[in-house]
């Protein structure tokens, strides 16, 4: 449908705000006037306007009594009656009885008006208001109030009956239809005002909502007129929506479905004309009503208020004396004019709809646009409809006023608001009525779904609080049930709420799809973002979520490159994309856009570049990805598969994944050049110790022949710290060292601590060298090698005759190590009667020779070694906790060969020399596959194992050099690769030359050939069969077999390209 929108530059101002605000205080006051009635005291007596003078004898006439079956006394009042008294107090108005009905809401019952079951409270002596309770504890007690009446068609007309009602709310049925048709109306309102929301200008929207937030306060309010009378605060806005309801009904319908040239040129006018009766009816109806309700009430009993007073003052101006003012008599003729007005307003509203119609039928003759006719048909058949209840409500408040007053109008006004509210909801979802483009279409049906979930489970939290009420606990309940039924409630509230959450998700994920696809994919290239390092995977994450969001056909992307090109990292859906882009194909800026759409033209060669690649890639949309530093590249989305064109929104999303997309190739570039230089560093720490083990393994060789030349090798020595017999650099055994010189100087015990081969007894002989005892003795017993009883005579010593085969003294280890240094190795493994004789001497220097009484004192220094756990020994009873904590006064643990691989080069040779020279063998070289073979053995025995592995293989060496073959058949089997047919005899590194393996590096990196066999020509093809063997044996890790050649990475590599191996 075209809607006749006016220019907002000229004459209409945006009043979104007001409308807006209008609204919520019109859905407030309906919300209030639903809880005011669904709350309200009823009696089941109707009293209506006066229509006649006052009765001078008070009271007013009862009209229906809706509750006569419930009165607990007899006599009952007949229709006609007067009302004299309600609750103790005096009714003499309307206004006086609706006033006495608000005051039971609140109203608490007096002393004695608790009484027992069954009791008649007409017979007793009691208070106006009373309660009386049900045989039954678990029944609330019945609230009845007193009603004093005459009874005007009894012989004595003037004679008072007094009778008690029960006091109840209003029928749940008249509120249930007031609920329905306020639920109805809210939503077509919700639509109205999100359409006008979007577009502010837009009369027709604007004058919709306005006649929906008027029928709104009308109806709800209209309902239960009588309820709200007593209540100026909620009485009068029904007032004014109901008597400006027509006339905004026919202004609503001057510009549906299109303003005539008439109402454009003349709005003003025609508004005036349409608008003033009602805003005179309105501001009379107001002020007949306030002051009626104002004057209410007695002179003589309370002060006066503002309109008394003016009323007492008015009759002394014109009569001279202020007494004798009757103000019940004034407010009751307000009253009776007040009726008046209302059945005028009534008519002027007759006129007001027959306008209405006359303004649909020739809307419905002269309209040409289908769509317009296709939402008008609904709308007119409705009006149509309409005038039989609405002509049956006007036939009721002219010629039946009672039945008018009494409420038999609601269900005729019911059925015709409803036809209009179904004409108005299938226009809207069937014809567009109300509705704009295709992403606001979309904004008002995610508010209605969202509306219909909110209200279907505060529907269910209601439900659920009416049956809480309807269960009432009994009187007598404890705290406990009480607190049960409060729980009970509060989980089924949270689960209902947790599951109202739940569908509003989903709902929220139906109508927003895109958003939160653009939320997970931001969320992925975030993730993606930190590792990846190829800008193609990044576009390949890019591509998939545009196609998927803007269902495109096809999608590629291009990055700049540093030649400025523009190089095609990614594709989805397209064969046809080039490889590059020139960067005059796409211009940095095109007129400032970001987004270039293509632009359909009919000759190719006035395209400009960037128009003419979008129509030879058949792509629809340029996206230009900028970013610190400039422009870094494009993405080329293409045709929308349903034929649609983009949106806004589709364009907010592309420039929103755009620039993720320029943040997620920055943080792809950083990770290449994090990467590459990565790979650089690792690269030279791999050459400086590649560097390191070549120069430990030439120190090795240098301290060896030296030691063959007769000459004093050069010893590891800081300032006269004597390290002689360890071996190795590492950086664990220079700790160890570091501890050593500090502790040897001193006489405290000292506990070394390691593995069994790692070298205690070496380093308790560093200790002892570099003590003050030096010059003395160092004693070594090894415990574990004697039993208890010869361990204790050995350390202690024993006299002649103290055992069997003591033919003579014999002074134990302890009094030899007198002055000197006593070392007990494994020391873990002595008894238990041995420990504690051991802690004595240990404590005080003193002991006594096995089988004598004297005592001898001695002054040494024991230093332990034990390769057991004694925490865990100390734990099971095995050892004395405080012998260790004698022993554990200064602890040194050495650790295992496995943990100083950096040793390892320098021990074998040293071992190596020492072996070669006591089987008197020339052995100093080592294959480069035994020197692998024996880095990568784990070592369990350590250096004793080691030198035990180097003296086997010399020994077992048929030539001047250890190959994989002299190695145990354990070190073989974890190195080498089963033989392949044909396979050439592999050359050993020739290291004769210089006696050092350094000439191995020095060949292949000077460009010199290996020797492929003993005897044979240097060639180009030895040397590439030995990479190819090094590569095989290394199970083609390239770092390894460089190792194994003793070959920094960069030469090995080198060579590989240099013979095309890869």
């Amino acid at each position: 449908m075209e809607f006749f929108l006016t220019n907002p530059s000229s004459s209409t101002r945006d009043l979104r705000g007001v409308v807006a605000t209008l609204t919520g205080l019109v859905v407030a006051y309906c919300v209030t006037v639903l809880w005011y009635v669904a709350t309200f005291p009823d009696v089941g007596i109707r009293c209506l306007l006066p229509d006649e003078a006052r009765d001078t004898n008070g009271g007013i006439e009862i009209h229906q009594w809706a509750a006569a079956s419930s009165v607990r006394t007899e006599p009952i009042a007949q229709p006609g009656d007067q009302l004299v008294r309600l609750n103790g107090q005096k009714i003499e108005t309307f206004l006086d009885f609706v006033s006495s009905l608000e005051s039971l809401r609140f109203a608490k019952i007096p002393p004695g008006g608790q009484l027992t079951p069954g009791s008649d409270p007409a017979e007793l002596k009691v208070p106006p208001l009373v309660e009386v309770y049900n045989r039954e504890p678990s029944r609330e007690p019945e609230r009845l109030v007193e009603i004093v009446y005459r009874n005007t068609h009894s012989s004595e007309p003037m004679l008072e009956n007094r009778v008690y009602v029960p006091v109840r709310p209003i029928h749940v049925g008249d509120v249930a239809v007031t609920i329905f048709w306020f639920v109805c109306q809210l939503s077509i309102l919700a639509v109205a005002l999100t359409s006008y929301w979007y577009r502010p200008f837009d009369q027709v929207a604007q004058n919709f909502c306005l006649m929906c937030c008027a029928s709104m306060g009308a109806f709800v309010a209209g309902f239960h007129w009588w309820v709200l009378a007593g209540n100026p605060f909620l009485n009068i806005p029904f007032i004014i929506c109901a008597a400006s309801l027509p006339a905004l009904v026919l202004n609503f319908f001057l510009v549906f479905p299109r303003e005539s040239e008439l109402v454009r040129t003349r709005r003003r006018f025609i508004q005036m004309t349409v608008l003033g009766p009602m805003v005179f009816s309105t501001f009379m109806l107001v002020i007949i009503y306030w002051s009626s309700w104002s004057l209410n009430g007695s002179t003589t009993s309370g002060e006066l208020n503002v309109f008394q007073k003016l009323a007492v003052v008015t009759q002394i101006v014109f009569r001279g004396t202020g007494s004798g003012l009757d103000l019940v008599n004034h407010s009751t003729q307000l009253l009776r004019v007040l009726r008046l007005t209302i059945h005028s307003s009534i008519g002027l509203a007759c006129v007001y709809f027959v306008l209405t119609v006359y303004r649909l039928i020739h809307c419905w003759l002269t309209i040409e646009t289908p769509r317009e006719r296709h939402q008008l048909n609904p709308i007119l058949g409705a009006a149509l409809l309409s005038t039989i209840p609405i002509g049956y409500t006007l036939y009721l408040a002219f010629f039946q006023k009672v039945s008018f007053a009494l409420g038999r109008a609601q269900i005729p006004m019911f059925i015709a608001s409803m036809l209009f509210m179904a004409a108005y909801s299938h226009g809207m979802f069937r014809h567009r009525l109300m509705l704009a483009e295709d992403p606001e279409d979309k904004g008002r049906r995610y508010i209605l779904m969202s509306l219909l979930v909110s209200g279907g489970f505060a529907t269910l939290l209601a439900l659920g609080g009416v049956g809480a009420h309807f269960y009432s606990l009994p009187l007598n309940s404890s705290t406990t049930q009480q607190i049960s039924l409060f729980l009970i409630l509060l989980l089924a509230a949270g689960i209902t709420l947790w599951v109202r959450d739940r569908l509003q998700t989903v709902v929220d994920r139906r109508f927003f799809s895109e958003k939160y696809q653009l939320d997970r994919a931001m969320q992925q290239l975030n993730r993606s973002a930190a590792y990846l390092t190829d800008p193609s995977n990044m576009a390949e994450i890019t591509l998939k979520t545009c196609q998927d969001v803007m269902d495109t056909t096809s999608a590629m992307m291009f990055v700049r490159d540093g030649q400025g090109c523009f190089r095609l990292i990614g594709t989805k859906a397209t064969t046809h994309a080039p490889a590059q882009l020139k960067p005059e194909q796409i211009p940095a800026f095109v007129s400032g856009e970001t987004v270039i759409r293509r632009i359909p033209h009919a000759n190719l060669e006035a395209m400009d570049s960037t128009q003419r690649l979008l129509y030879d890639l058949k792509s629809e949309l340029l996206c230009l990805m900028e970013g610190e530093g400039g422009l870094h590249g494009v993405i080329i989305l293409g045709r929308r598969r349903s034929g649609g064109t983009f949106t806004a929104e589709d364009i907010a999303f592309l420039l929103a994944i755009s620039q993720m997309s320029v943040l997620a190739l920055h943080s792809s570039r950083a990770n290449q050049t994090m990467t590459h230089l990565d790979a650089e560093l690792k690269m030279k720490m791999d050459r400086i110790a590649e560097q390191q083990r070549q120069m430990a393994v030439l120190r090795a060789e240098l301290t060896a022949l030296q030691r063959d030349a007769g000459q004093a090798p050069v010893v590891a020595s800081d300032e006269g710290f004597d390290t002689e017999g360890i071996r190795g650099s590492s950086e664990a055994l220079r700790n160890v060292l570091s501890q050593v010189k500090k502790v040897s100087r001193s006489s405290s015990t000292v506990l070394i601590r390691g593995e069994s081969g790692t070298g205690k007894e070496l380093l308790a002989r560093v200790i002892h060298r570099n003590s003050d005892r030096a010059d003395q003795n160092l004693v070594c017993v090894h415990c574990a090698a004697l039993s208890s009883s010869l361990l204790e005579s050995e350390l202690f010593g024993h006299v002649k005759g103290a055992f069997t085969g003591a033919h003579a003294d014999k002074a134990g280890r302890f009094l030899a190590a007198d002055k000197g240094t006593l070392f007990l190795d494994e020391i873990g493994d002595i008894s238990a009667e041995t420990q504690v004789k051991l802690l004595r001497v240990l404590q005080e220097q003193r002991f006594e020779a096995v089988g004598s009484d004297k005592t001898i004192q001695v002054d040494l220094r024991v230093i332990a070694a034990t390769n057991r756990n004694l925490e865990e020994m100390i734990s099971r009873g095995q050892f004395r906790a405080d012998l260790f904590y004698r022993l554990n006064v200064v602890a040194l643990t050495l650790p295992p060969l496995r943990e100083r691989p950096a040793d390892l080069a320098e021990l074998v040779f040293f071992f190596l020399s020492r072996s070669a020279q006591k089987t008197k063998k020339q052995i100093r070289q080592i294959d480069p596959d035994a020197l692998a073979a024996i880095e990568a053995h784990p070592w369990p025995g350590n250096i004793r194992e080691l030198e035990n592995v180097i003296e086997r293989a010399v020994v077992l060496a048929d030539s001047d050099i250890i190959t994989l073959a002299d190695l145990p058949i354990e070190f073989q089997e974890g190195t080498r690769i089963t033989p392949q047919p044909a396979r050439p005899h592999r050359p050993a590194m020739n290291l004769a030359a210089t006696s050092t393996v350094r000439s191995v590096s020095r060949k292949l990196a000077n460009g010199n050939d290996m020797v492929a066999e003993p005897g044979n020509a240097n060639s180009a093809e030895s040397e590439e069969m030995l990479l190819r063997e090094a590569l095989r044996v290394a199970s083609g890790n390239k770092a390894l077999a460089a190792r194994r050649l003793n070959l920094p990475r960069s030469t090995f590599f080198s060579k590989c390209r240099k013979y095309g191996i890869e």
